[in-house]
């Protein structure tokens, strides 16, 4: 923008419904780019989070599905209707409520409430141990590993980029489309991975985030403060952070093995047991005890089946040369 004031400024302006009509245009100029994705979820995030509709709290889940519905109504129109303001929509009685929230806060809610069939949001979720896999629109595939979630705009069309959100871990299989169209997968709003058609395993757990590149080629998208980095990704590197985007670390590693449980397999290679245990809990959703500590510095490279739990507590135990004591999901490990 060829202007002193700044995007995030806009988008407080707009939140708050105080722009004028040139800011307006300036502003959504600047939506229909990838770079506000990042400010806008936060700003919106926090907005939403100040107010009440119909009495009740919105949660996480319901915030993030308002986020994906503002993206569908800021990708299909070019600039808002202006009724001597600078609010989208007027109202009546019906949706005084409905007044609390301002400017795109309203557009956002009433999209979220009233999206048809064609633009609903699709969710898809899986249990502990549980693995799915999902064809987009696109006919891309994604494999979700257990105690995992994704969610994404129905109707896609040539004419925008692909998205989806990623809770958990996935393996993302990109088709490639005649018109080089992105596809985007967000992790939080600080984040998000960026291909045109690959190949590729997106982790997303406890404030970690780790990206493996199996084939073709993908951008990182990170926010910091008030700017933008971007980092392009070759296969068979591997970039993972914990909070901070910006504080990420790259290195080469067997890409394979860290997909492999697609296939109801593990491919450990020189794999902490710590690293292990994370596993059995978060996607297992087990409870894993282990007393002598020095257990979880040892290392191992090796296949093991993962196709359910109990084969793979069986399989760690004599990679490990452990005992197991099970009781529901309570799990102890001590050496023989």
């Amino acid at each position: 923008m060829k202007h002193n004031i700044s995007k995030e400024t806009l988008l407080k302006k707009y939140v708050n419904n105080e722009c004028n009509s040139e800011e307006l245009d300036l502003l959504f100029e600047y939506l229909g780019t990838s770079q506000a994705d990042p400010q806008l979820y936060s700003i919106i995030d926090t907005e939403i989070k100040k107010v009440a509709l119909l009495q009740e709290k919105m949660d996480e889940q319901q915030a993030a599905e308002i986020y994906i519905a503002i993206r569908k109504t800021i990708r299909e129109k070019n600039k808002p209707i202006d009724q001597g303001g600078s609010s989208w929509f007027m109202f009546s009685y019906p949706w005084r409520i409905a007044a609390m929230l301002t400017g795109i806060i309203i557009s956002a809610v009433i999209a979220y409430y009233f999206l048809n069939e064609k633009d609903k949001v699709i969710s898809y979720a899986t249990a502990y141990g549980q693995t799915a896999k999902i064809v987009l629109p696109d006919s891309s595939i994604i494999t979700l590993n257990g105690n995992s979630s994704i969610q994404y705009i129905s109707g896609w069309s040539s004419q925008v980029r692909r998205e989806v959100w990623l809770k958990g871990e996935a393996f993302f299989s990109v088709k490639h489309t005649y018109n080089h169209q992105k596809f985007q997968v967000h992790t939080s709003d600080k984040f998000n991975v960026e291909v045109l058609g690959t190949e590729f395993n997106v982790y997303n757990r406890n404030a970690k985030t780790r990206v493996v590149l199996n084939s073709g080629k993908v951008t990182l998208n990170m926010q910091e403060s008030s700017s933008q980095s971007h980092l392009t990704m070759n296969p068979g590197e591997m970039v993972e952070f914990k909070d901070n985007p910006s504080k990420f670390v790259k290195r080469g590693v067997n890409a394979a093995a860290y997909s492999s449980w697609i296939n109801k397999k593990l491919i450990l290679d020189n794999t902490s047991f710590r690293e292990i245990v994370s596993l059995l809990e978060e996607t297992y959703g087990l409870s894993v005890m282990v007393p002598d500590k020095s257990l979880y510095e040892e290392r191992f490279t090796g296949i093991v089946p993962c196709e359910n739990a109990g084969m793979l507590l069986n399989a760690i135990a004599l990679s490990f040369n452990l005992t197991i004591q099970k009781q529901g999901d309570q799990v102890k490990f001590q050496a023989k």
